[in-house]
């Protein structure tokens, strides 16, 4: 890997770190690495053990049209429904401005491949990822 493509790779990690994850009903901020007090409850209240939260604006991380970015999230949307997932519509804000906020779902009971493959799917480079009491991790789809 030549350093053009480290200092890109590092970018994206920043960029990753430094996004806000916001569940939209409840209103829920989820960083990567920080304990989640609010997330925990409602995890507990649901009887949910483990969460992903996922995506599919702007695959591979490349700016796509609103349109295109709307069609895919209506095909995650009806994945999760035929595979009977509960999820949460949610939004993954980011730190910087050049960026457009990414529509996303937060999907409850869902294992960590489970949750890689659907990404993966629709061509993700990455979710967010954790279990009730436990730490949102980054987890990446390579």
């Amino acid at each position: 890997m030549d350093d053009y493509s480290r200092n890109i790779d590092q970018q994206l990690l920043n960029a990753y770190r430094s996004t806000t994850y916001q569940v939209v009903q409840p209103r829920i901020a989820i960083k990567i690495g920080q304990k989640n007090e609010h997330l925990d409850i409602f995890l507990i209240d649901n009887n949910a053990t483990s969460w992903a939260f996922v995506s599919a604006d702007n695959p591979q991380s490349v700016a796509t049209s609103p349109e295109e970015n709307e069609k895919a999230m209506l095909a995650l949307k009806a994945k999760l429904n035929e595979l009977r997932y509960r999820s949460c519509p949610a939004l993954g804000i980011p730190a910087q401005t050049d960026w457009p906020t990414e529509k996303s779902y937060l999907i409850l009971d869902i294992t960590k491949r489970e949750a890689l493959d659907l990404a993966k799917a629709f061509q993700q480079k990455a979710i967010l990822f954790g279990y009730v009491l436990g730490l949102p991790e980054l987890v990446f789809c390579d």
